[in-house]
Parts: structure tokens; sequence; C-alpha cells
């Protein structure tokens, strides 16, 4: 057992002693099959945001992703994943990303990606708020069955910029 502080590679006694690496990521705990790539979520605190709904896949003009806010949060702090999904589960095949720019949002409010390009806006409804983004893709890809999305909330992160020296 190797252990990196938030990353512990070892072997998996569940999973016939397998080498699996645990990578601790704000209170989610993935596990990683080195061998299969395919991994399983553990939850820890709850999430303030949650993927309520995938609407009008295969639509390029319409297609999105509906996120409602639980709690307060800065969804600056979130990260959007589309990765591939085998055998009944995620994997680590990261095929887009969608980082949101810093925002406050409240709770009640909805977080709308579509997948088409356009500008952030954002619209107040009764006593909620929708906040749009768009992904900028020219192709809906949303419909595919080998496909998942994934919500990170990442607040600690670190930059390395290419070409750097150490």
């Amino acid at each position: 057992m190797f252990d990196s502080g938030g990353c512990v590679i070892g072997l998996c006694p569940r999973r016939g002693f397998k080498w699996i690496i645990w990578l601790d990521v704000c209170c989610i705990r993935i596990d990683i099959d080195i061998g299969s790539y395919c991994c399983e979520i553990n939850k820890g605190a709850a999430m303030k945001l949650k993927i309520s709904a995938i609407r009008d896949a295969g639509v390029q003009s319409k297609e999105r992703v509906v996120i409602k806010v639980i709690s307060p949060t800065n969804v600056g702090e979130y990260i959007l994943l589309l990765t591939s999904y085998k055998n009944g589960s995620v994997t680590t095949g990261v095929r887009k990303t969608f980082w949101f720019p810093d925002k406050e949002v409240g709770a009640g409010d909805y977080v709308v990606i579509y997948t088409k390009s356009g500008s952030r806006s954002e619209k107040d409804f009764k006593e909620v708020k929708s906040h749009f983004y768009y992904w900028g893709d020219p192709e809906a890809f949303l419909n595919q069955s080998d496909r998942s999305l994934v919500l990170m909330h990442a607040p600690d992160w670190e930059s390395f910029r290419a070409g750097e020296s150490t």
C-alpha cells in the first residue's frame, strides 16, 4: 500500500487483489481499477449541485444538461465531464470537459449547459434563476449510450504551464 495524501495505491481484496488507485477528491472517493479502467464512486459530503436531466438529446439546437442547485455555492468550483460508459460503469475515459466560470448561485436555481455555442446569460423565474452556459460544440453528443456525465466538485486546484521550468 502506497499513500501520497489523498491518493492511495494498493491491492484490493474485494476485487480479487487487483491493483487499485484510491483518489480522494473533495469528499468523493473514486476507486480506479487499473486493470479495467472502470471506477466506483463513493460519495462523502453531499454535493451542492445535482445533475437532474439531459433534455433534447441529439437535437443540436436544443441539447442541454440541467443541473439543480441544492444549496448556495460558487458554480466555478465545479467541472462537468463527458466520459465513456462501459459494462454498467463510468470509465476514466474523459471525452470533454466544461469548467464553469466563477459565479455564486442560490438554492433552487438551475444551471443549464447547452452543448451548442452561445453567450452566457441568466433568467429570473419567480424566486429562482436559471444560469445558461454553452459548451460550444458544433454537434450534439449526449444521445449515445456509451457516454456518461460526471459532475465533480473541485474547489482546490493547481496549474502548471507547459514549458515552465521546475
